[in-house]
């Protein structure tokens, strides 16, 4: 059994990661951006701004 990956595996492994870690980058400024909506959401219901 050959356990050796090839570069073109090695290379694709890598963008993986790095498409992994850009989606989650993403990811954490859609939650704050809808959070900050739902917390303006809920002050303007309860009169504050």
């Amino acid at each position: 059994m050959n356990n050796k990956r090839t570069r073109k595996e090695f290379e694709d492994e890598i963008d993986s990661v790095d498409e992994i870690s850009r989606l989650n980058k993403k990811l954490d400024q859609f939650k704050e951006i809808k959070f900050e909506e739902w917390t303006s959401e809920i002050k303007s219901k309860q009169g504050v701004i």
